[in-house]
């Protein structure tokens, strides 16, 4: 919401399968079951949520129901006019997002986390706090890159990865992995 609001949006509503809160910086929260959807028309929407899976089910289902998703950018990020972002992306404070970059639709780049020139990041991916992708890395589809961790040039890091925090990967991943340590070594598979 406060990135909304640094991007002069806030919309009109916030859904939660369970709210806690009866409103989240003056706009009212709600459950999506209580949504009059069928009145909706076209609308703007950002999911966030930091789980990937989740997040890609929400984000299907709001554009399916005419949504169209909004990229929020914090002020105090650096995104060259000459990277690609998708929609619905989320670019949170003093991350850097550098020439060449193309980032798929609904990922998070979070706090201060960088992606170097010429990444490939696909959709659904969430690249934690402080993680540093050094240029050329290609990351697939619905990746966790752990707070603090980081990836030699060149790379391919797979579909549904989940790197540990503070990892250190020097070779490719293949797709489900989950990996930790430094060097980053293989923990087990996702299914």
């Amino acid at each position: 919401m406060d990135i909304a609001d640094r991007n002069g949006w806030l919309p009109d509503i916030v859904l939660d399968d369970d709210p806690k809160l009866q409103d989240l910086l003056g706009v009212p929260v709600t459950t999506a079951r209580e949504m009059r959807w069928s009145e909706m028309g076209v609308f703007e929407f950002h999911v966030s949520i930091g789980t990937n899976a989740i997040r890609r089910r929400i984000f299907d289902w709001l554009t399916a129901k005419g949504g169209v998703p909004r990229t929020l950018i914090h002020p105090s990020a650096s995104v060259s006019r000459f990277a690609r972002l998708g929609a619905g992306c989320l670019v949170a404070a003093q991350a850097v997002v550098n020439p060449g970059a193309r980032i798929g639709d609904n990922v998070i780049v979070n706090t201060s986390a960088s992606v170097d020139h010429d990444c490939l990041i696909e959709g659904h991916v969430h690249i934690a706090p402080g993680a540093r992708l050094a240029g050329e890395v290609r990351i697939g589809c619905e990746t966790l890159i752990g707070i603090g961790a980081c990836a030699k040039p060149g790379l391919t890091i797979g579909r549904n990865c989940l790197v540990g925090a503070g990892a250190v990967v020097l070779r490719d991943l293949a797709d489900n992995s989950v990996v930790g340590g430094n060097p980053a070594q293989p923990i087990r598979v996702r299914s």
